[in-house]
């Protein structure tokens, strides 16, 4: 299910797209198929087993009113197409090709449509026990996160639009999007905000203060992979 498998040959052949028009189908997939998840024109397997094939694939709600107004507007709005001399039949003839009855795997980590791609529920969890197992083997230099605004160079910013926004939420003392468990003084847990600097704090080895530790720090996926990587023991 991924980019080289969608075939819309047939309609290239029908002078309704070109191959330039073929690469923004592609390339725009991911916002189509977020987009008509969220209205509901879309249904995604529940689960998928590794041998699963007619079972595991997007089903579409072509029976639904509102199902060509929908797809029509991620061809139009989002994709740039001028459709008006499709007609109905072509629309589904599209939908068909590349959307419904497919197994389809975007690969893309970009905006809300990361969740659809299964190497992205992993990602912060590995990242968070990467980052305890550096502090206890290779702690970094030194943690200064502020930037000296005095001395400030291109380089270092806050954030990718730091020249159009205040980078809210790229701070030390800027407070987490949701509320954290971590162990007050006292040792009692709550559950609240705190700064990107407290949950950091909250992270390091030496004052841990977070609700959970991860059982090892190894990687043996890594060695079955026999990948020139090695990882010095935490002890």
């Amino acid at each position: 299910g991924d980019c080289a498998d969608m075939d819309i040959s047939s309609l290239i052949d029908e002078g309704y797209l070109t191959d330039d028009d073929e690469d923004t189908v592609k390339n725009f997939m991911f916002v189509a198929l977020k987009n008509m998840w969220r209205a509901e024109m879309i249904e995604m397997p529940k689960s998928c087993s590794s041998d699963a094939s007619s079972e595991c694939t997007i089903k579409c709600k072509k029976e639904h009113e509102q199902f060509l107004k929908e797809w029509e507007s991620q061809l139009v709005d989002v994709m740039g197409f001028s459709i008006d001399d499709w007609s109905n039949a072509t629309l589904y003839e599209l939908a068909d090709d590349v959307l419904c009855d497919h197994a389809f795997w975007p690969g893309d980590h970009l905006e809300a449509a990361s969740p659809v791609e299964a190497s992205f529920w992993p990602i912060h969890p590995t990242l968070d026990r990467l980052l305890q197992y550096k502090m206890m083997v290779d702690d970094f230099a030194e943690d200064t996160w502020d930037i000296d605004r005095m001395a400030e160079s291109k380089k270092k910013v806050y954030c990718e639009y730091s020249t159009t926004s205040d980078c809210e939420g790229h701070h030390s003392y800027d407070l987490t999007f949701s509320d954290v468990i971590t162990r007050s003084d006292d040792g009692s847990y709550t559950m609240d905000y705190v700064s990107n600097m407290e949950l950091r704090t909250a992270l390091s080895p030496s004052t841990y203060a977070v609700s959970y530790i991860y059982n090892d720090f190894e990687w043996e996926h890594c060695n079955d992979l026999d990948l020139a990587v090695t990882f010095p023991s935490v002890l």
